[in-house]
């Protein structure tokens, strides 16, 4: 991501890919801020949900070490199921407990109108 953070009117971002992801995980690589990550099937359900932390590089380290820990970081945040869609959500929005509680209790439904 390579973002500080997102602009004030932003509370997360949307990924959409063509074909189903499995096993295939976000890293928070100069990313600095805390995230929610929800991952939803093909058919608009949850199907995961990981709260991201930072990567940030220990003093000393070098840039490829740092790298290679970020990467091996991304396999904690691994669904178990596969997903198309992904939805982030910056760890500060004001709605995102109930995100969460709702998400442990039933799936949660991802509607996207273009």
């Amino acid at each position: 991501m390579c973002r500080e953070d997102l602009s004030p009117n932003i509370d997360g971002m949307i990924f959409q890919y063509e074909q189903e992801q499995e096993q295939k995980g976000f890293w928070m690589y100069k990313t600095y801020f805390p995230l929610t990550i929800i991952y939803f099937d093909k058919f608009g359900n949850s199907v995961g949900l990981s709260s991201m932390e930072p990567c940030t590089r220990k003093i000393l380290e070098t840039k490829n070490r740092f790298e290679f820990r970020c990467l091996e970081e991304s396999y904690d945040y691994l669904p178990t199921k596969k997903y198309i869609n992904v939805l982030e959500i910056k760890n500060d929005y004001k709605y995102l407990e109930e995100i969460i509680s709702l998400e442990k209790e039933e799936n949660l439904r991802l509607i996207i109108k273009n």
